[in-house]
């Protein structure tokens, strides 16, 4: 998602697909370098830009979350393992204020496209 036009979001959300968002600041916003995103980067970026994609599209049912902490995705300032995924979730539901919401960000939307196709 760190790369689409809104009319491109909003093709994808009218085939039913599904918006995958990197737990990377350095792909969701404009830091100068990646030097800069590992220092600055936080979950806001990644909050940020689910709240403009939820914007775009009227609803979060097609937006999911992923990260591979294990290898590609260096750690951030407030989070450094999946482990501590429960800072997000705090953080989308200070956003949504709704609990469904961000259970179906952080998983169900995700099982349910891959049930469904």
């Amino acid at each position: 998602a760190y790369s689409f036009h809104d009319e491109y979001i909003q093709e994808i959300i009218r085939r039913d697909g599904m918006i995958g968002i990197p737990i990377y600041p350095y792909m969701l916003s404009n830091y100068a370098n990646l030097k800069e995103a590992v220092k600055a980067g936080s979950l806001r970026d990644v909050v940020r830009t689910i709240r403009y994609i939820a914007k775009i599209s009227g609803s979060a049912k097609n937006i999911c979350i992923g990260s591979d902490f294990g290898a590609y995705i260096p750690p951030l300032n407030d989070i450094d393992c999946l482990c501590q995924i429960e800072i997000l979730r705090k953080l989308l539901l200070d956003e949504f204020s709704n609990e469904s919401i961000v259970e179906d960000i952080l998983a169900k939307n995700v099982i349910e496209f891959i049930k469904n196709n």
